[in-house]
């Protein structure tokens, strides 16, 4: 790993939403390279890239285009100390084989997908490399060409490891919230549950406060989590959701009326 005095190297594999908007709040206190497709990298290389919180002007980072390393291929892994894998589930194994070749002695993987096994897909795939899998809980959006905003709270949870502490430094000083866990398996079956309401959404067409103020569409996503927590305790698994409601609990509260949900919501 690299010494007190030498910036962490970070590679993003898979830069989209979620990775340009990790890279661009780690930006100023790690090396970071970006690996991504031409029509998400090329409108950085020409204004630089620009993250929100939405919590305000002043929570708005702009990163000049000359802070960051911007690739289409994943040579950069060469040197880096950790890489984020950030692509969708469904293309890990692709990724992962284009940038194993790269891979040195020292580096620490973090698998930040959706998905119970997206980081078991990419042990598969490496020799000795240490992988460990993370959740990301808040959604991105990309507002813009270069411009990639946050839209939703929540705590960054990656797996304890010990190659694992300078990345949680680096975090924490980009103000990104983010926690170690003994766990990691629980977390991302968590994530699971609350996942289930990304259907319902996406099939009522709303933004995603105004299909959780509808109590109908709220009904549906209950459904989806019953079904999936029978399933959890079939298998013997207990999930741990990052909301201050238990899982077996989310289900009833998603039941709730309205104005009560409203209540529970802007407290959760």
């Amino acid at each position: 790993m690299v010494g007190t005095d030498t910036p962490l190297r970070i590679t993003v594999i898979g830069a989209g939403v979620v990775g340009c908007y990790l890279g661009g709040r780690l930006a100023r206190h790690a090396d970071v390279t970006l690996v991504g497709r031409p029509h998400v990298l090329d409108p950085i290389r020409a204004v630089g890239l620009t993250v929100e919180s939405g919590e305000g002007v002043e929570d708005r980072l702009h990163v000049p285009a000359e802070a960051l390393t911007l690739a289409e291929t994943p040579v950069a892994v060469r040197r880096s100390d950790v890489v984020l894998v950030c692509t969708k589930a469904g293309s890990t194994a692709a990724a992962t084989a284009e940038f194993v070749p790269y891979l040195r002695p020292g580096s620490l993987v973090v698998g930040l997908q959706n998905g119970l096994h997206s980081a078991d897909l990419i042990r598969e795939g490496v020799d000795a490399t240490p992988v460990i899998a993370g959740i990301i809980p808040f959604n991105v959006a990309r507002t813009g060409p270069a411009t990639y905003r946050r839209t939703s709270t929540g705590e960054i949870r990656i797996a304890e490891h010990p190659l694992a502490a300078p990345l949680l430094r680096v975090m924490e000083e980009a103000d990104l919230r983010v926690r170690a866990t003994d766990d990691i398996q629980a977390v991302l079956h968590g994530k699971v549950l609350l996942n289930m309401n990304n259907a319902v959404q996406a099939l009522s067409g709303l933004p995603l406060r105004a299909e959780l103020l509808d109590r109908d569409l709220r009904r549906c996503v209950a459904l989806c989590q019953t079904e999936a927590n029978r399933v959890f305790t079939a298998a013997g698994v207990v999930s741990r959701v990052p909301v201050a409601v238990p899982a077996g609990m989310l289900p009833a509260v998603m039941r709730l009326p309205t104005p009560v949900f409203r209540r529970l919501a802007r407290a959760v």
